[in-house]
């Protein structure tokens, strides 16, 4: 995998037709769907095409977005706490999309052609799962292939789903409350026969606490559960001889004890109900190259 060609031109659609965006948020980011992200969704091209489905998943209903001049904006009800990708299921539950649905942050603001480019990607491709946006200023540490845009993984900020595939894998698996959901959506993409791409043209810029906010003498939600699901995926697609390669792996990082503890706790805790992933045998084995673990929380 590498990034050379990076800027290999997809021509665009004219039209990008009709598209459902979802978006999970609270009230505390209600200022950045208002005031960051809705206002570059007006600026696509086609823009008075897009229906902007919200949910709270705090579950306390609180947020209120109204609809702009081109947008129409829907918040669906929810009375419970909701992880990333429980909320993004139950959003596929209400709208029932019948075509390519898009799944972005509220802290994001898309570049003008961005939807216009996912969409013209996905049918430029068979069999495609999954198409990613790139993000700016912060990428992901991971490539693509220069000539097929295949990418092992696609970041949940900002993706572009084939409905007919997310339904036939059951959508997001809900035991990640949040982090490494996405990782483990792109590899059951590739483990049942679609493809997984990367949009360079769709750029989505992403104001992330990663790269702005966060502190070296505090471990934050990220670095906690980001620990907590790499030691699920370890078990889920491996079993515990993997799980048990990566707890010693875990414990030999330069993390504070605290957060090796916490992370471990959690794990414990939720292990009862996480789930071995099943009838992927062989597909793990042909698409090695595809699905694996690097090093801590470092994916293929």
């Amino acid at each position: 995998m590498n990034r050379k060609n990076q800027n290999k031109k997809i021509t665009p659609d004219k039209a990008i037709g009709f598209v459902d965006i979802f978006c999970s948020a609270s009230v505390s980011e209600q200022s950045n769907v208002e005031n960051l992200l809705m206002p570059s969704l007006e600026r696509l091209s086609g823009g008075n095409n897009i229906c902007l489905h919200l949910v709270d998943y705090s579950g306390t209903n609180k947020l209120a977005v109204k609809e702009s001049q081109t947008i129409s904006v829907t918040v669906h009800k929810n009375n419970k706490r909701l992880g990333f990708g429980a909320a993004h299921n139950f959003l596929f539950d209400q709208v029932h999309p019948k075509s390519f649905f898009l799944i972005i942050n509220p802290d994001i603001y898309c570049n003008a052609a961005l939807v216009e480019e996912l969409l013209s990607a996905s049918k430029k491709i068979e069999d495609i799962g999954i198409v990613e946006a790139r993000q700016l200023p912060y990428e992901h540490p991971k490539g693509y292939d220069a000539q097929t845009m295949e990418t092992n993984w696609a970041s949940g900020s900002c993706m572009l789903l084939n409905p007919k595939f997310y339904n036939e894998v059951g959508g997001f698996d809900e035991n990640f409350w949040m982090y490494c959901e996405d990782v483990d959506l792109s590899w059951r993409a590739w483990l049942s026969g679609y493809r997984v791409i990367h949009c360079p043209e769709a750029v989505a810029y992403h104001y992330t606490g990663g790269f702005f906010e966060y502190r070296d003498d505090r471990f934050y939600f990220e670095q906690l559960w980001g620990g907590v699901n790499y030691l699920y995926l370890s078990y889920k697609y491996w079993g515990n001889l993997r799980l048990w390669l990566s707890i010693i792996i875990l414990m030999r990082q330069n993390l504070p004890k605290s957060l090796k503890q916490a992370i471990f706790r959690e794990f414990q805790s939720r292990k009862r109900t996480y789930r071995r992933t099943k009838g992927y045998s062989l597909s793990l084995h042909s698409q090695k190259d595809k699905v694996g673990i690097v090093n801590y929380n470092c994916y293929k």
